[in-house]
Protein backbone atom coordinates (compact mmCIF):
# COMPACT_ATOMS: atom_id res chain seq x y z
CA UNK A 1 0.00 0.00 0.00
CA UNK A 2 0.93 3.51 -0.89
CA UNK A 3 0.53 5.86 1.67
CA UNK A 4 0.30 10.03 1.41
CA UNK A 5 -0.11 12.53 4.45
CA UNK A 6 -0.22 15.46 4.62
CA UNK A 7 1.12 17.02 8.01
CA UNK A 8 4.44 16.21 9.33
CA UNK A 9 3.38 17.13 13.18
CA UNK A 10 2.44 14.67 15.83
CA UNK A 11 -0.06 12.87 14.83
CA UNK A 12 1.27 12.40 11.15
CA UNK A 13 3.96 11.31 12.38
CA UNK A 14 2.41 8.46 14.78
CA UNK A 15 0.04 7.71 11.60
CA UNK A 16 2.76 7.16 9.50
CA UNK A 17 4.54 4.88 11.65
CA UNK A 18 1.77 2.67 11.84
CA UNK A 19 0.70 2.51 8.25
CA UNK A 20 4.73 2.22 7.63
CA UNK A 21 4.30 -1.56 8.50
CA UNK A 22 2.23 -2.05 5.21
CA UNK A 23 3.88 -0.34 2.73
CA UNK A 24 5.61 2.77 1.21
CA UNK A 25 4.86 6.01 3.30
CA UNK A 26 5.70 9.62 2.03
CA UNK A 27 5.04 12.41 4.11
CA UNK A 28 4.76 16.01 2.67
CA UNK A 29 5.02 19.30 4.45
CA UNK A 30 6.04 23.02 4.31
CA UNK A 31 8.25 22.86 7.28
CA UNK A 32 11.93 21.65 7.11
CA UNK A 33 12.25 21.21 10.93
CA UNK A 34 9.29 18.86 11.22
CA UNK A 35 9.90 17.01 8.02
CA UNK A 36 13.80 16.54 9.75
CA UNK A 37 11.90 15.29 12.74
CA UNK A 38 9.56 12.71 10.76
CA UNK A 39 12.93 11.24 8.66
CA UNK A 40 14.92 10.82 12.20
CA UNK A 41 11.91 9.18 14.10
CA UNK A 42 10.61 7.03 10.61
CA UNK A 43 11.46 5.16 7.96
CA UNK A 44 9.47 7.25 5.62
CA UNK A 45 10.21 9.17 2.54
CA UNK A 46 9.34 13.44 2.72
CA UNK A 47 8.51 15.92 0.69
CA UNK A 48 9.09 19.59 0.92
CA UNK A 49 5.88 21.55 -0.25
CA UNK A 50 2.64 22.85 0.60
CA UNK A 51 -0.01 19.84 0.01
CA UNK A 52 -2.82 22.05 -1.37
CA UNK A 53 -0.41 23.44 -4.53
CA UNK A 54 -0.98 21.05 -7.34
CA UNK A 55 2.35 20.71 -8.24
CA UNK A 56 3.35 19.25 -5.12
CA UNK A 57 0.91 16.60 -5.55
CA UNK A 58 1.61 15.65 -8.60
CA UNK A 59 5.83 15.65 -7.54
CA UNK A 60 4.47 13.21 -4.64
CA UNK A 61 2.90 10.79 -7.70
CA UNK A 62 -0.35 11.32 -6.29
CA UNK A 63 -2.27 9.13 -8.35
CA UNK A 64 -0.23 6.11 -7.46
CA UNK A 65 -1.51 6.70 -4.12
CA UNK A 66 -3.73 3.79 -2.23
CA UNK A 67 -4.37 6.52 0.18
CA UNK A 68 -3.93 10.04 0.81
CA UNK A 69 -4.58 11.32 4.70
CA UNK A 70 -4.20 15.03 5.80
CA UNK A 71 -3.68 15.83 9.28
CA UNK A 72 -2.30 19.37 9.63
CA UNK A 73 -3.50 21.62 12.24
CA UNK A 74 -5.90 23.91 9.43
CA UNK A 75 -9.22 22.00 8.52
CA UNK A 76 -9.20 24.02 5.57
CA UNK A 77 -5.73 22.88 4.27
CA UNK A 78 -6.89 19.40 5.07
CA UNK A 79 -10.27 20.03 3.07
CA UNK A 80 -8.43 21.31 0.15
CA UNK A 81 -5.34 18.70 0.04
CA UNK A 82 -7.93 15.90 0.02
CA UNK A 83 -10.10 17.41 -2.47
CA UNK A 84 -7.16 18.04 -4.74
CA UNK A 85 -5.35 14.92 -4.07
CA UNK A 86 -9.07 12.83 -5.34
CA UNK A 87 -9.12 15.15 -8.69
CA UNK A 88 -5.34 13.84 -9.15
CA UNK A 89 -6.53 10.34 -8.60
CA UNK A 90 -5.68 9.32 -5.61
CA UNK A 91 -7.36 5.93 -4.48
CA UNK A 92 -8.89 7.24 -1.42
CA UNK A 93 -8.65 10.42 0.80
CA UNK A 94 -9.08 10.83 4.64
CA UNK A 95 -8.65 14.38 5.91
CA UNK A 96 -8.92 15.71 9.97
CA UNK A 97 -11.64 18.28 10.38
CA UNK A 98 -11.80 19.22 13.71
CA UNK A 99 -14.00 21.76 14.10
CA UNK A 100 -17.68 19.69 15.05
CA UNK A 101 -19.95 22.83 13.76
CA UNK A 102 -18.70 21.80 10.42
CA UNK A 103 -20.36 18.29 10.35
CA UNK A 104 -24.17 17.48 9.44
CA UNK A 105 -24.01 14.37 11.38
CA UNK A 106 -23.16 13.64 14.72
CA UNK A 107 -20.69 11.07 14.46
CA UNK A 108 -16.68 11.50 14.10
CA UNK A 109 -16.87 10.05 11.18
CA UNK A 110 -18.48 11.61 7.56
CA UNK A 111 -18.26 9.72 4.64
CA UNK A 112 -17.98 11.49 0.81
CA UNK A 113 -17.91 15.44 1.60
CA UNK A 114 -16.03 17.81 -0.66
CA UNK A 115 -14.32 15.21 -2.49
CA UNK A 116 -12.84 13.35 0.41
CA UNK A 117 -14.14 9.97 0.54
CA UNK A 118 -14.25 10.84 4.77
CA UNK A 119 -13.59 13.30 7.60
CA UNK A 120 -12.79 12.25 11.05
CA UNK A 121 -13.59 14.89 13.80
CA UNK A 122 -10.74 14.20 16.35
CA UNK A 123 -12.83 16.12 19.46
CA UNK A 124 -15.63 13.93 18.84
CA UNK A 125 -13.34 10.84 18.72
CA UNK A 126 -12.17 11.74 21.66
CA UNK A 127 -15.03 12.26 23.54
CA UNK A 128 -16.51 9.01 22.61
CA UNK A 129 -13.33 7.30 23.66
CA UNK A 130 -13.50 9.09 26.89
CA UNK A 131 -16.81 8.73 27.54
CA UNK A 132 -16.57 4.84 27.00
CA UNK A 133 -14.20 4.88 29.37
CA UNK A 134 -16.27 6.27 31.88
CA UNK A 135 -18.62 3.90 30.78
CA UNK A 136 -16.15 0.86 31.72
CA UNK A 137 -16.53 1.82 35.33
CA UNK A 138 -20.00 0.50 35.51
CA UNK A 139 -19.82 -2.55 33.42
CA UNK A 140 -17.54 -6.01 33.07
CA UNK A 141 -16.20 -4.23 29.62
CA UNK A 142 -16.84 -1.94 27.02
CA UNK A 143 -15.16 -2.88 23.54
CA UNK A 144 -14.80 -0.62 20.38
CA UNK A 145 -15.86 -1.15 16.66
CA UNK A 146 -16.01 1.04 13.74
CA UNK A 147 -12.81 2.75 14.32
CA UNK A 148 -14.39 4.22 17.57
CA UNK A 149 -17.52 4.80 17.08
CA UNK A 150 -19.49 2.02 18.07
CA UNK A 151 -19.59 0.11 21.17
CA UNK A 152 -20.22 -3.23 22.37
CA UNK A 153 -20.86 -3.34 26.45
CA UNK A 154 -21.44 -6.23 29.03
CA UNK A 155 -22.94 -5.06 32.30
CA UNK A 156 -23.49 -7.62 34.70
CA UNK A 157 -26.78 -7.56 36.55
CA UNK A 158 -26.50 -6.86 40.23
CA UNK A 159 -29.14 -7.58 42.47
CA UNK A 160 -31.06 -4.41 43.34
CA UNK A 161 -31.45 -3.97 39.26
CA UNK A 162 -35.01 -2.79 38.17
CA UNK A 163 -34.71 -5.82 35.37
CA UNK A 164 -34.69 -8.93 37.63
CA UNK A 165 -37.79 -10.81 36.81
CA UNK A 166 -38.17 -8.62 33.66
CA UNK A 167 -37.90 -9.97 30.18
CA UNK A 168 -34.68 -8.78 28.72
CA UNK A 169 -36.52 -7.16 25.69
CA UNK A 170 -37.92 -4.93 28.27
CA UNK A 171 -34.24 -2.63 28.43
CA UNK A 172 -35.48 -0.14 26.20
CA UNK A 173 -35.06 3.69 25.68
CA UNK A 174 -36.75 6.27 23.15
CA UNK A 175 -35.15 4.26 19.93
CA UNK A 176 -36.11 0.83 21.06
CA UNK A 177 -34.57 -2.53 22.73
CA UNK A 178 -31.18 -1.83 23.91
CA UNK A 179 -30.18 -5.37 25.08
CA UNK A 180 -28.75 -7.47 22.15
CA UNK A 181 -28.04 -10.63 23.57
CA UNK A 182 -27.90 -12.22 27.30
CA UNK A 183 -25.18 -14.24 28.40
CA UNK A 184 -26.38 -16.73 31.43
CA UNK A 185 -23.90 -19.32 33.12
CA UNK A 186 -21.56 -18.83 30.49
CA UNK A 187 -24.06 -19.14 27.58
CA UNK A 188 -25.34 -17.01 24.71
CA UNK A 189 -28.98 -16.54 24.82
CA UNK A 190 -31.67 -14.66 22.54
CA UNK A 191 -32.79 -11.25 24.45
CA UNK A 192 -36.37 -13.14 23.25
CA UNK A 193 -35.52 -16.36 25.08
CA UNK A 194 -34.76 -14.59 28.89
CA UNK A 195 -38.30 -14.00 29.63
CA UNK A 196 -36.71 -13.16 33.69
CA UNK A 197 -33.46 -11.60 33.86
CA UNK A 198 -31.90 -12.88 36.62
CA UNK A 199 -29.09 -11.22 39.51
CA UNK A 200 -25.58 -12.78 37.49
CA UNK A 201 -26.70 -12.04 33.84
CA UNK A 202 -24.58 -10.51 31.69
CA UNK A 203 -26.83 -8.27 29.22
CA UNK A 204 -25.07 -6.71 25.79
CA UNK A 205 -25.84 -3.79 24.38
CA UNK A 206 -24.45 -2.13 21.09
CA UNK A 207 -24.53 1.03 19.56
CA UNK A 208 -23.38 4.72 19.56
CA UNK A 209 -21.53 5.78 22.67
CA UNK A 210 -23.78 7.80 24.10
CA UNK A 211 -27.00 5.30 23.62
CA UNK A 212 -24.48 2.45 25.17
CA UNK A 213 -23.67 4.65 28.86
CA UNK A 214 -27.68 4.92 28.74
CA UNK A 215 -28.00 1.14 28.49
CA UNK A 216 -25.58 0.67 30.87
CA UNK A 217 -26.55 3.05 33.62
CA UNK A 218 -30.30 1.63 33.36
CA UNK A 219 -29.58 -2.19 33.78
CA UNK A 220 -28.55 -1.80 37.24
CA UNK A 221 -30.89 1.41 37.89
CA UNK A 222 -27.48 3.76 38.76
CA UNK A 223 -28.34 7.08 38.72
CA UNK A 224 -25.75 9.45 36.58
CA UNK A 225 -23.46 11.60 39.25
CA UNK A 226 -21.10 14.43 38.88
CA UNK A 227 -17.94 14.70 36.58
CA UNK A 228 -15.57 17.26 36.58
CA UNK A 229 -13.73 18.04 33.39
CA UNK A 230 -11.04 20.45 33.27
CA UNK A 231 -10.11 22.26 30.20
CA UNK A 232 -12.95 24.29 28.22
CA UNK A 233 -11.30 23.88 24.24
CA UNK A 234 -13.14 21.68 21.75
CA UNK A 235 -12.23 18.52 23.14
CA UNK A 236 -13.39 19.52 26.97
CA UNK A 237 -16.92 21.28 25.33
CA UNK A 238 -17.81 18.35 23.21
CA UNK A 239 -17.26 16.08 26.16
CA UNK A 240 -19.10 18.14 28.52
CA UNK A 241 -21.94 18.20 25.81
CA UNK A 242 -22.05 14.04 25.61
CA UNK A 243 -22.34 13.59 29.13
CA UNK A 244 -24.80 16.25 30.12
CA UNK A 245 -26.95 14.56 27.01
CA UNK A 246 -26.67 11.24 29.35
CA UNK A 247 -28.03 13.58 32.28
CA UNK A 248 -24.54 13.74 34.69
CA UNK A 249 -24.43 16.85 36.72
CA UNK A 250 -21.04 17.95 34.74
CA UNK A 251 -18.49 20.63 35.89
CA UNK A 252 -16.72 22.32 33.45
CA UNK A 253 -13.74 24.36 34.58
CA UNK A 254 -11.20 26.57 32.35
CA UNK A 255 -8.83 29.21 33.86
CA UNK A 256 -10.12 31.98 31.00
CA UNK A 257 -12.90 33.82 32.07
CA UNK A 258 -13.69 34.22 28.54
CA UNK A 259 -13.66 30.98 28.10
CA UNK A 260 -16.27 30.51 30.38
CA UNK A 261 -18.80 32.80 29.61
CA UNK A 262 -19.18 31.24 25.60
CA UNK A 263 -19.35 28.34 27.37
CA UNK A 264 -22.06 29.36 29.64
CA UNK A 265 -23.98 30.58 26.65
CA UNK A 266 -22.96 27.26 24.42
CA UNK A 267 -23.93 24.63 27.43
CA UNK A 268 -26.98 25.38 29.17
CA UNK A 269 -27.10 22.05 30.63
CA UNK A 270 -23.80 22.19 32.22
CA UNK A 271 -21.82 24.36 35.10
CA UNK A 272 -18.79 26.26 34.22
CA UNK A 273 -16.52 27.09 36.84
CA UNK A 274 -13.62 29.70 36.22
CA UNK A 275 -10.79 28.56 37.38
CA UNK A 276 -7.28 26.27 38.07
CA UNK A 277 -8.15 22.68 38.09
CA UNK A 278 -4.05 22.24 39.51
CA UNK A 279 -5.04 23.81 42.45
CA UNK A 280 -6.00 21.94 45.47
CA UNK A 281 -7.92 25.28 47.39
CA UNK A 282 -10.32 25.49 44.46
CA UNK A 283 -10.82 21.77 43.97
CA UNK A 284 -11.55 21.24 47.95
CA UNK A 285 -13.70 24.50 47.50
CA UNK A 286 -15.81 22.72 44.76
CA UNK A 287 -16.18 19.47 46.70
CA UNK A 288 -13.94 17.50 44.12
CA UNK A 289 -14.31 14.27 46.23
CA UNK A 290 -18.14 13.92 45.34
CA UNK A 291 -17.18 13.36 41.66
CA UNK A 292 -17.95 10.05 40.19
CA UNK A 293 -14.89 10.75 37.86
CA UNK A 294 -12.59 13.52 36.18
CA UNK A 295 -11.08 14.32 33.06
CA UNK A 296 -8.34 16.54 32.40
CA UNK A 297 -8.34 17.10 28.55
CA UNK A 298 -6.23 20.74 27.94
CA UNK A 299 -3.99 21.60 25.99
CA UNK A 300 -1.10 20.71 28.10
CA UNK A 301 0.22 17.09 29.09
CA UNK A 302 1.81 18.64 32.59
CA UNK A 303 -1.65 20.31 33.51
CA UNK A 304 -3.58 16.88 32.61
CA UNK A 305 -1.34 14.88 34.97
CA UNK A 306 -1.17 16.82 37.67
CA UNK A 307 -5.18 17.80 37.67
CA UNK A 308 -5.86 14.10 37.34
CA UNK A 309 -3.58 13.11 40.05
CA UNK A 310 -4.59 15.50 42.87
CA UNK A 311 -8.18 14.29 41.87
CA UNK A 312 -7.21 10.47 42.67
CA UNK A 313 -5.56 12.48 45.76
CA UNK A 314 -8.18 13.81 47.02
CA UNK A 315 -11.01 10.67 47.14
CA UNK A 316 -12.16 10.76 42.85
CA UNK A 317 -12.69 6.94 42.10
CA UNK A 318 -11.69 7.54 38.37
CA UNK A 319 -9.83 10.16 36.80
CA UNK A 320 -9.10 10.15 33.10
CA UNK A 321 -6.70 12.33 31.55
CA UNK A 322 -5.23 13.72 27.66
CA UNK A 323 -2.12 12.70 26.48
CA UNK A 324 -1.02 14.54 23.36
CA UNK A 325 2.50 13.16 23.11
CA UNK A 326 2.99 9.72 21.78
CA UNK A 327 4.25 7.79 25.02
CA UNK A 328 2.95 9.60 27.55
CA UNK A 329 -0.49 7.51 28.32
CA UNK A 330 1.92 4.71 29.39
CA UNK A 331 3.35 7.09 32.05
CA UNK A 332 -0.09 8.47 32.72
CA UNK A 333 -1.23 4.75 33.58
CA UNK A 334 1.68 3.60 36.01
CA UNK A 335 1.10 7.04 38.04
CA UNK A 336 -2.48 5.54 39.13
CA UNK A 337 -4.51 7.27 36.40
CA UNK A 338 -7.57 5.57 35.56
CA UNK A 339 -7.08 5.52 31.50
CA UNK A 340 -5.40 7.83 29.13
CA UNK A 341 -6.34 8.50 25.44
CA UNK A 342 -4.84 10.98 22.69
CA UNK A 343 -5.72 12.54 19.64
CA UNK A 344 -3.08 9.88 17.71
CA UNK A 345 -4.62 7.25 19.13
CA UNK A 346 -8.14 8.14 18.25
CA UNK A 347 -7.19 9.32 14.72
CA UNK A 348 -4.90 5.91 14.12
CA UNK A 349 -7.94 3.50 14.90
CA UNK A 350 -10.30 5.48 12.66
CA UNK A 351 -7.59 5.56 9.04
CA UNK A 352 -6.69 1.96 10.07
CA UNK A 353 -10.75 1.45 10.15
CA UNK A 354 -11.28 3.24 6.72
CA UNK A 355 -8.63 1.96 4.58
CA UNK A 356 -9.05 -1.73 3.34
CA UNK A 357 -7.37 -4.79 5.08
CA UNK A 358 -7.49 -7.74 6.92
CA UNK A 359 -11.39 -9.71 7.01
CA UNK A 360 -11.04 -9.05 10.96
CA UNK A 361 -11.10 -5.46 11.33
CA UNK A 362 -11.39 -5.87 15.52
CA UNK A 363 -12.20 -8.48 17.68
CA UNK A 364 -12.47 -8.15 21.72
CA UNK A 365 -13.13 -10.71 24.18
CA UNK A 366 -15.71 -11.11 26.91
CA UNK A 367 -14.34 -11.56 30.16
CA UNK A 368 -14.71 -14.43 32.30
CA UNK A 369 -16.06 -16.19 29.14
CA UNK A 370 -15.16 -18.08 25.90
CA UNK A 371 -16.94 -15.52 24.03
CA UNK A 372 -16.19 -12.95 21.23
CA UNK A 373 -17.17 -9.98 19.89
CA UNK A 374 -15.84 -9.18 16.16
CA UNK A 375 -16.55 -6.98 13.38
CA UNK A 376 -16.02 -8.32 9.95
CA UNK A 377 -15.82 -6.86 6.69
CA UNK A 378 -17.64 -8.50 4.05
CA UNK A 379 -14.90 -7.30 0.84
CA UNK A 380 -15.30 -9.59 -2.23
CA UNK A 381 -19.15 -10.37 -1.40
CA UNK A 382 -20.56 -7.13 -2.61
CA UNK A 383 -20.09 -6.15 -6.43
CA UNK A 384 -22.10 -3.80 -8.55
CA UNK A 385 -24.19 -6.06 -9.36
CA UNK A 386 -23.99 -9.06 -6.86
CA UNK A 387 -25.56 -8.57 -3.80
CA UNK A 388 -25.93 -9.89 -0.36
CA UNK A 389 -28.03 -10.26 2.28
CA UNK A 390 -28.03 -11.23 6.08
CA UNK A 391 -29.81 -14.68 5.34
CA UNK A 392 -27.04 -15.66 3.58
CA UNK A 393 -24.34 -15.09 6.35
CA UNK A 394 -23.16 -18.27 7.72
CA UNK A 395 -23.68 -17.54 11.02
CA UNK A 396 -23.46 -20.31 13.41
CA UNK A 397 -26.42 -21.42 16.18
CA UNK A 398 -24.21 -20.49 18.54
CA UNK A 399 -23.90 -17.02 17.69
CA UNK A 400 -25.85 -13.86 17.35
CA UNK A 401 -25.42 -10.74 14.66
CA UNK A 402 -25.63 -7.37 16.78
CA UNK A 403 -25.91 -5.80 13.78
CA UNK A 404 -24.66 -4.00 10.29
CA UNK A 405 -21.71 -1.80 11.04
CA UNK A 406 -22.95 1.25 7.94
CA UNK A 407 -20.65 4.52 7.48
CA UNK A 408 -19.92 4.28 11.51
CA UNK A 409 -23.69 3.44 12.59
CA UNK A 410 -24.83 0.31 13.73
CA UNK A 411 -27.94 -0.74 11.84
CA UNK A 412 -30.08 -3.27 13.33
CA UNK A 413 -33.70 -2.93 11.98
CA UNK A 414 -35.09 -3.56 8.19
CA UNK A 415 -31.26 -4.06 7.32
CA UNK A 416 -31.80 -7.27 5.21
CA UNK A 417 -29.62 -6.34 2.01
CA UNK A 418 -26.10 -5.82 2.75
CA UNK A 419 -24.42 -2.51 0.53
CA UNK A 420 -20.77 -1.79 -0.15
CA UNK A 421 -18.77 -0.81 2.54
CA UNK A 422 -20.69 -2.31 5.25
CA UNK A 423 -19.18 -4.29 8.02
CA UNK A 424 -21.04 -7.26 10.30
CA UNK A 425 -20.75 -7.35 14.31
CA UNK A 426 -21.39 -10.89 15.74
CA UNK A 427 -20.57 -11.91 18.97
CA UNK A 428 -19.75 -15.46 19.45
CA UNK A 429 -17.40 -18.14 20.56
CA UNK A 430 -13.67 -17.77 19.66
CA UNK A 431 -13.73 -20.93 17.57
CA UNK A 432 -17.31 -20.07 16.11
CA UNK A 433 -15.76 -16.62 14.67
CA UNK A 434 -12.95 -18.68 12.87
CA UNK A 435 -15.17 -20.46 11.11
CA UNK A 436 -17.54 -17.70 10.07
CA UNK A 437 -13.51 -16.19 8.64
CA UNK A 438 -13.33 -19.20 6.77
CA UNK A 439 -16.83 -19.52 5.39
CA UNK A 440 -16.90 -15.42 4.29
CA UNK A 441 -13.88 -15.95 2.59
CA UNK A 442 -14.99 -19.39 0.81
CA UNK A 443 -18.29 -17.47 -0.31
CA UNK A 444 -16.05 -14.78 -1.68
CA UNK A 445 -13.99 -17.20 -3.77
CA UNK A 446 -16.93 -18.66 -4.89
CA UNK A 447 -18.72 -15.43 -6.38
CA UNK A 448 -15.11 -14.23 -8.14
CA UNK A 449 -16.30 -17.27 -10.20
Amino acid sequence: MRTLIAGAGDVGRFIAERLSQRGEVIILDNDEHALARAEEQLDALTLLGDATHRAVLRRAEVHRADVFVAVTRDDATNLAAAALAESLGADRTIARVDDPGFYDVESGIERKVLGADALVCASRLLGAELLRRIIETEARFVASFAGGEVQVAGVEVHDRSPLIGQPAASLRDKEGGMAFGVIRNGVLEAVAEIHAVEVGDILLSAGETKRVGRATWQINGLKPGRIVVVGGGQNGRQLAADLAELEFDVRLVDTERSVCERLARDLPRVSILHGDGTQLSFLQSERIEAAQAFVSVTRNDEINLMASLMARQLGVPAAFALAHRSGYAGVYDELGISGTTSSHEVLGRAVDWLLPGRRIVARHRVPGTNYEAAEFRLTGLIGERASLRARDLPVSVDSHRLGIVRGGDLVRDGAETFRRGDHVLIVGPSESLGRFETALDRLARERRG
